[in-house]
């Protein structure tokens, strides 16, 4: 059960990493560009979750 602490500890730190990212990419093409590229961030994240689950 120890032995599984650090892969845990991973990929908690790097899903925790890829939702910032998602966040700052949606505040900055909100601000920055048009409100419509927020929503496709979004839609592109979602996207490839669906697609890490099917595969």
């Amino acid at each position: 059960m120890n032995f599984k602490l650090p892969l845990y500890l991973g990929i908690s730190f790097v899903s925790l990493a890829m939702l910032a990212y998602e966040a700052a990419l949606t505040r900055i093409f909100s601000i920055a560009l048009w409100y419509h590229f927020a929503f496709m961030v979004v839609s592109i994240a979602m996207l490839g979750i669906a697609a890490s689950l099917i595969s």
